[in-house]
């Protein structure tokens, strides 16, 4: 019987150097359970992706990723609806991933998640082509990744998103836009809004408390004000109170959302800047396979 192949995917830098520190642990505990293992380093974007995508080929039985959000976000992109098994330790800026199911950046209890290979089916969703997992927002916060995008020199920590938060609360001109919801346009006057699979956004951030990622359904959060002392006051509310209420908001749900804008408006998907409306969103059901904690 061949030996059983595990890819350990790395991102050097995330978690200030955590990823690297944490490798030969990891990969002494996975070969221990009987796994033939490989390492690939990520160096620059698009590797990861790259890794995953060879990974059907060259007969690996689960990816290990000692990663952030964008990295697992690679990996989804990469295996493309493939169900080869993603086990994550994380050890980025927000895990939101990990979050949403409590996992640690423990090592013994990542390797006891790849023994016990109890996996659940994830949604994912499609935007322009390309795949999302956690979430995806056009207006305010696609305009602090384009912000963190452009200053970005090696690793992210919180800082890297406090301060173009307050420097794009300062000068975004708010450019409004139209949503559209299963073929049905619900506004015409959007500043922000937010695509969400997961209940977690960032640090203590909920935007959609409901959210889930195994629902077949994505989670909208509409912004139609562009007063900055009342968003301030909606992102405390989902700090201290984990969710979000007021006149100026709505929250849907749906399974394929459109946005378009005759103004330049920006958008992220995962965290990371991704371009400019329009764009065009649908959830793909039970499309990434992850590894979980035991039973």
């Amino acid at each position: 019987m061949p030996q059983r192949l595990a890819r350990l995917i790395v991102n050097p830098i995330s978690g200030g150097g955590r990823g690297e520190a944490l490798l030969p642990p990891v990969r002494r505990a996975v070969e221990g359970l009987g796994y033939e293992t490989d390492v690939v380093m990520t160096g620059k974007k698009g590797d990861a992706r790259e890794a995953a995508r060879t990974g059907g080929g060259d007969g690996v039985s689960v990816f290990v990723i000692l990663g952030g959000d964008g990295t697992i976000s690679e990996v989804v992109n990469g295996l493309n609806g493939h169900p080869t098994p993603i086990c994550v330790v994380p050890v980025g800026t927000a895990n939101c991933l990990t979050k949403e199911f409590g996992q640690s950046a423990d090592v013994e209890a990542a390797v006891r998640r790849i023994e016990s290979m109890r996996t659940r089916m994830l949604d994912s969703f499609e935007v322009n082509g390309e795949r999302g997992l956690l979430f995806a927002g056009a207006g305010l916060d696609g305009e602090v990744g384009r912000k963190v995008c452009e200053a970005r020199n090696g690793r992210l920590s919180v800082m890297s998103y406090v301060l173009p938060l307050f420097r794009t609360m300062l000068h975004y001109r708010f450019p409004k836009f139209s949503v559209e919801i299963d073929g049905e346009r619900v506004e015409e006057d959007a500043t922000f809004a937010e695509v969400s699979n997961v209940s977690t956004y960032g640090g203590p951030i909920r935007l959609a408390p409901e959210a889930r990622a195994d629902d077949g359904a994505l989670d909208v959060l509409i912004m139609n004000t562009w007063r900055r002392v009342r968003i301030l006051g909606y992102l405390a509310q989902s700090c201290l109170l984990n969710r979000v209420h007021g006149e100026n908001l709505l929250l849907l749900r749906g399974r394929e959302i459109r946005m378009t804008s005759a103004h330049e408006v920006p958008y992220q998907v995962d965290g990371d800047f991704a371009g400019y409306l329009p764009l065009e969103i649908r959830v793909l059901p039970k499309s990434v396979c992850v590894v979980v904690d035991p039973a």
